[in-house]
């Protein structure tokens, strides 16, 4: 045998290596899928959730609520990623059955929802003085072939008084403050259920909004998802899905899971999209252009978000080398957020560059307007920014609406939904469709390095995807098409239960 190998026969070993290493990786990978499949289907089997019932019942004998507090805090929704604001929809499955013992009544169920003798009746259900995606512009576009029926939930006491007009029918509905909540439930669902509708849209994910649905009778009803969550609710038809993730996507009508490979058992969804509040911005001026901004990054929301680290390093790193840049955020305080964004521009040498401007509020007043002082700092700020990234790996959506219509170029981190992502970690976990702009729009930490850079430095790179980026958002706020989608979606769910 020779001592050294020829060169045919050192390509065909590292071939058999190479092979043999795919092989294992292969193998590896179908194990854990096939893991993930006994996992969740024994997790949500009927007498394994009554079993963690039985746990949690005899646990609350002790100390009431604190066996469901424990499992919450310790795996939670979020698992097995734990991070906020990404969901596993067979965590947050179980985790809703665990969370209820009613047992919701079965609906009455009409053999066509097409009555030539009148307009179709569709009511919506939800905390309007607190939805941002469900502005006053939006009822205002309701098809006026239509019926519209507005049930309003109070929400921190208040209400939207200013949707009463646009309605055939406004209900207020306060089940925060009420004397009796069981009262206060079955009067609302009598309300919904007297006004005869054919379509129910659910705009609410609380333990309300399951109480009433318990009782509602309606024909159809539908949860239009402002998140990644679906409604677990049984007497739900269908989802609007609005905000695909990491892992969980729709593919037809199907909800994907990147586990276990297959579909969700037992969720419909169609994909949609929000109708954006354009929040008195005016939407008919031309944004400054890159020429007549300064170095500025910009940052507005959750400072949750933006207090990832990787995300942080990315930013200031940048900062570090670009030594001109100045960089503002606004938002609420969220925990250590806003420390550890200080710790971190100070590690990387720009703490004195870095400016945190206070938080700022979005919601309007009774009359409809935006009067919070910081928000018309933050507009200021967004007309003078060459840059407002999007974060990861959880990124934001009415804030990039907001950016693209004042003109701040954005960056965005995408989300991959290819067989090869599926249960693999990635740098972004949440997705928003109608808000993607390619050119914008990268996959890796380097891309996203260099498209800031881009948008810092080429001012032909940034006007252009400026532009691209406020047309998307005059796309995103048209009421019209929100609302043929919603009766798109309506013809779907009744086609296909008849067929």
């Amino acid at each position: 045998m020779p001592a050294v190998l020829g060169m045919t026969d050192a390509y065909r070993l590292l071939g058999d290596k190479t092979l043999a290493s795919l092989t294992r990786r292969r193998r590896w990978r179908d194990l854990m899928v096939l893991w993930w499949r006994l996992f969740y289907g024994t997790l949500g089997s009927r007498w394994c959730v009554a079993l963690l019932r039985f746990l949690i019942f005899v646990a609350d004998r002790v100390k009431p609520g604190a066996a469901l507090a424990v499992l919450e805090t310790r795996i939670g929704e979020s698992w097995p990623r734990h991070v906020p604001g990404w969901v596993n929809i067979h965590m947050s499955a179980l985790f809703w059955k665990l969370r209820r013992r009613s047992i919701p009544q079965d609906r009455r169920r009409p053999n066509s929802l097409r009555r030539e003798s009148r307009p179709l009746r569709i009511g919506c259900f939800g905390a309007f003085s607190g939805a941002l995606g469900f502005p006053v512009s939006l009822f205002e576009g309701f098809p006026t072939e239509h019926a519209l029926f507005i049930y309003d939930m109070q929400y921190q006491g208040q209400l939207a008084p200013a949707l009463e007009g646009l309605a055939q029918q406004y209900r207020p509905v306060n089940l925060e403050t009420a004397t009796v909540y069981s009262d206060a439930v079955r009067a609302a669902a009598d309300g919904i259920n007297a006004d005869d509708l054919d379509l129910l849209l659910i705009i609410r994910r609380k333990m309300a909004a399951y109480d009433v649905l318990d009782r509602v009778t309606t024909p159809c009803i539908a949860f239009v998802c402002t998140g990644s969550d679906i409604h677990h609710h049984p007497n739900v038809d269908f989802n609007f899905y609005c905000q695909p993730e990491a892992d969980f996507f729709p593919v037809g009508n199907d909800l994907f899971c990147g586990f276990t490979r297959r579909p969700v058992p037992g969720r419909v969804v169609y994909p949609s999209h929000l109708c954006y509040d354009p929040r008195d911005l005016d939407l008919t001026s031309i944004s400054p252009r890159w020429e007549e901004r300064r170095p500025l990054i910009v940052f507005h929301g959750s400072l949750y978000k933006l207090a990832s680290e990787p995300f942080l390093d990315c930013l200031f790193g940048l900062m570090a080398e670009l030594g001109d840049v100045e960089f503002a955020f606004m938002g609420k305080h969220w925990g250590d957020a806003l420390r550890r964004v200080h710790e971190s521009a100070c590690r990387w040498g720009v703490g004195e560059r870095v400016h945190y401007e206070g938080a700022f509020s979005a919601m309007r007043d009774a009359e409809g307007r935006i009067t919070d002082p910081g928000w018309h700092r933050l507009v200021e700020l967004l007309r003078s920014a060459r840059l407002a990234p999007d974060p990861w790996p959880i990124g934001g959506a009415s804030t990039r609406f907001e950016a693209y219509v004042l003109g701040a170029p954005t960056v965005h981190m995408g989300v991959r939904t290819d067989a090869a992502s599926w249960g693999q970690p990635q740098p972004a976990l949440l997705e928003v469709p109608n808000l993607l702009v390619p050119e914008g729009t990268t996959h890796s930490v380097d891309g996203y390095r260099a498209l800031s850079v881009r948008c810092l430095r080429d001012g032909s790179f940034a006007n252009k995807l400026a532009q691209l980026q406020r047309q998307r958002a005059l796309d995103a706020c048209v009421p019209s098409e929100y609302w043929q989608m919603i009766l798109r979606g309506l013809d779907t769910w009744e086609e296909d239960r008849c067929a």
